[in-house]
């Protein structure tokens, strides 16, 4: 399982298929829409938590604060300012919409599927996780004790499935796919977005029938579209470091088997099984993986790569702040600790990303005097 979004249904067993149509806003990006993570991300201490002593109702997060600034934050405005572009027509914003809705249909069908092109909303900003200065880490508290406490947290059960039920309403693209196979599941997500699923380390750079629709129909007349799609590579690249890179570097994969052989010796084997690709080596996030499917009496059941959520039992989904799982983030806690795993792993993603920027520093200044402008 790789890097998700905050709703605790979603960190099981990803809803990319069904919810594929959702993915097309942020393509151009090289991205779909990103959650920042809850309100509770919390800042990162020498033990590489959040300090969250004294809250009785301490909500899960995968977004974990470094107190120094990532080299990629410095983009951050120019990077929204040409993704959002300025205030927008709506009626020329929803002719260019349905336009592009129509040639996806259209690049659907010729591949052997149907869909039916979506309904114009207005769309919100977007902003992205990756180029703020947090880490994608399970938070939990700089005081041990408080994490033999509140272990990861609690998650808002009633909140999650009422979001989860509301995402999940069928639509007639969703309807469609739930009448194919696993396999053709699959290849229709992949025909449509180019990707197999979110955690795809090898896309197809024209993003399927949804990338290529959006880049046929931007005009490049408009200064506005015509930056994006010339700065469309730049931030998948950008993107890419912060979601594949890091992961692949030898120095994440050397730490990830310190860190993992500790939570071994502590009894925790974080391990997925290999139906779940996206990760090398098994990290924090894995342990968090695991303490969300850790019924509060039994033990941990992986549940199938493709399983439906609603078809997973619901102590499986959710963490309910069970000793069981408090007990695994205890030994995350421990083994973070011991292998000064936050700063390491931050340490990493700075050299990363200052390699980058040295590389494309031609690309970046172009794109931030552009974005100026705007």
């Amino acid at each position: 399982m790789g890097r998700k979004g905050n709703t605790a249904a979603s960190r099981v067993r990803p809803e990319w298929r069904l919810l594929a149509t959702a993915v097309i806003a942020g393509l151009l990006a090289g991205c779909g829409p990103e959650s920042l993570g809850p309100s509770q991300a919390g800042s990162a201490t020498s033990g590489g938590a959040a300090n969250v002593a004294g809250n009785a109702e301490v909500r899960p997060s995968l977004s974990l604060a470094v107190s120094q600034a990532l080299p990629f934050t410095q983009f951050s405005d120019a990077v929204e300012a040409i993704i959002n572009g300025p205030t927008r027509d709506s009626d020329q914003d929803k002719s260019k919409f349905d336009s592009i809705e129509q040639a996806i249909s259209k690049c659907m069908k010729t591949d052997g599927f149907e869909y039916e092109p979506r309904t114009y909303t207005k769309p919100e900003e977007v902003r992205f996780a990756w180029l703020t200065n947090t880490l994608h880490l399970p938070v939990i508290s700089a005081e041990r004790a408080e994490v033999q406490r509140f272990g990861y947290g609690k998650d808002d059960v009633d909140k999650a499935e009422a979001s989860r039920k509301s995402l999940e309403t069928p639509d007639s693209n969703n309807a469609y796919l739930e009448g194919l196979s696993p396999q053709a599941q699959t290849e229709y997500a992949y025909t449509l977005t180019g990707q197999n699923g979110p955690d795809d380390t090898n896309p197809d750079p024209s993003g399927g029938c949804a990338g290529r629709a959006q880049t046929s129909f931007s005009d490049t007349s408009k200064p506005e579209e015509s930056a994006g799609v010339e700065f469309a590579p730049l931030f998948r690249a950008m993107r890419g470091v912060v979601d594949n890179d890091l992961y692949r570097d030898p120095g994440t994969i050397t730490l990830n088997n310190e860190w993992s052989g500790c939570m071994l010796d502590a009894g925790h084997d974080v391990t997925p099984p290999d139906e779940y690709s996206g990760q090398l080596t098994p990290g924090p996030l894995q342990a968090y993986q695991l303490a969300v499917i850790t019924p509060p009496e039994g033990k941990a059941t992986w549940p199938a790569r493709d399983e439906p959520t609603a078809n997973i039992p619901i102590e499986q989904r959710y963490l309910f702040g069970s000793a069981a799982e408090t007990a695994i983030a205890l030994a995350d806690y421990d083994c973070r600790t011991s292998t000064n795993y936050v700063q390491r792993f931050t340490d990493i993603l700075v050299s990363l990303q200052n390699g980058f920027v040295e590389q494309h520093q031609k690309e970046l200044t172009s794109m931030t005097t552009f974005a100026a402008t705007r």
